[in-house]
């Protein structure tokens, strides 16, 4: 099936949009959690005692304070960030990973101080492993689909809602400074 590419970017983000890429991969899912927003999850010097995001999640999480940010990028969300255990999901790097995340970020190799937050993102913010552990073989294609059909027009817009010249960091680049709207890998 063609289709148009801008239609796919008007559509993109939307529960629609994603039901339409899953069931192109695997047409018998039936349901999926949602869309997992992007949110500020705190001031770095203050996460690593954290047991877990309730704090942050007590304030607005949805708009960011004014100081510098680490922009850390994951892929998309899996089945910890809807847990129903938890009063503020869904929210990304919610498990084991979110763990990692606020025990580890002080430590990383970034230019860091006492005033830097936090905002934690989702290149695709639907879960592309359709809640399958552990992770299935569409994943992948669920991801990448995605990605091609809306979302890497879409990731612009939601990275540019927390942009304000400073660093970010993907799981899958060590990290990069963002500069004059272009980004240069380290």
């Amino acid at each position: 099936m063609q289709s148009d590419p801008h239609e796919h970017a008007v559509l993109a983000g939307s529960d629609e949009w994603f039901k339409h890429i899953v069931k192109t991969v695997q047409a018998s899912h039936q349901q999926f959690p949602g869309r997992c927003p992007d949110r500020y999850a705190g001031l770095i010097a203050n996460l690593a005692a954290k047991a877990d995001w309730s704090d942050a999640a007590h304030g607005n999480a949805a708009i960011r304070q004014p100081s510098p940010c680490v922009l850390l990028v994951m892929e998309s969300p899996h089945i910890d960030e809807h847990s129903p255990r938890l009063f503020y999901t869904p929210w990304p790097a919610n498990g084991p990973t979110g763990k990692r995340i606020r025990q580890r970020i002080a430590a990383a190799d970034l230019p860091i101080t006492a005033d830097t937050g936090q905002v934690l993102m989702n290149a695709i913010p639907f879960q592309c492993s359709l809640g399958i552990s552990p992770i299935g073989k569409d994943r992948d294609t669920v991801f990448r689909l995605a990605w091609e059909r809306g979302g890497r027009g879409f990731f612009p817009s939601r990275l540019m809602h927390w942009y304000r010249t400073e660093i970010w960091w993907s799981t899958h680049v060590r990290w990069a400074k963002m500069a004059n709207g272009h980004c240069a890998t380290k």
